[in-house]
Formats: structure tokens, sequence, C-alpha cells
């Protein structure tokens, strides 16, 4: 599963590292625009799409609905494109049963000194 909730450049940007998530097997991708997620779909670069709001991704920063509950569960990998500073969204989705969390913020590091993508 991957979450993409950054802009259509964001997402464009990203399109390498989603090719290399699809090759590792089958992929979800949820994204905050429904039509962001249809170009991935659409390049061959996602199995399923849906939205943020599909799953009720927002409730990861409170009490996890049980709609984001039985979404997550089916999956054993989580790519999320949020910053997550303080653990929170990998904590809850490894608790709703996501064995692999990573995290990545949208925006790279001052000390980046290469291209963002």
């Amino acid at each position: 599963m991957c979450v993409h909730t950054g802009g259509i450049g964001d997402l464009v940007l990203a399109l390498p590292a989603l090719q290399h998530l699809k090759q590792q097997g089958r992929l979800c991708l949820a994204c905050a625009h429904q039509e962001r997620a249809e170009l991935a779909q659409f390049l061959g670069l996602a199995d399923t799409i849906c939205t943020l709001d599909q799953f009720d991704f927002h409730s990861v920063f409170a009490e996890p609905s049980d709609k984001l509950r039985q979404a997550v569960k089916q999956y054993n990998k989580a790519v999320v494109w949020m910053k997550d500073d303080d653990d929170t969204i990998r904590n809850a989705l490894m608790q709703y049963g996501v064995g692999e969390v990573c995290c990545a913020p949208g925006i790279p590091p001052e000390s980046w000194t290469d291209h963002r993508s």
C-alpha cells in the first residue's frame, strides 16, 4: 500500500519510486484526489486505487476508524509520503496489522543537495 498526500507535481516526481514498489508486487495507491491515483494506474504503476477519504486515512491522527482498520489490515507493507516525526502514522498502521511502515516527508531536509526526484 502506498499513501501519497502531495500534489500532482509531487506525484510525478514519485513515479520512479512507485515503479520500484510495483515491481515488488501488487500495489494499492491512495491519493487525496482520485484523478492523481488514476494517472498512476493508467501508467501501470498501481493495481488498485482509492482516495484517502474512502478509508478514513485522516483518522490515523486520532482514534483510527473501523474503516481504516479494515482497509490496512490486508497489507504487510505501507509507504506513506508524509512527515511522521512522532511516529503517529507508523504506530497506528502497525497496530492494525501492517508489518512494515515507511514514512517519508514530501519535502527533503535542507541539507539535501540532489534533485528532489
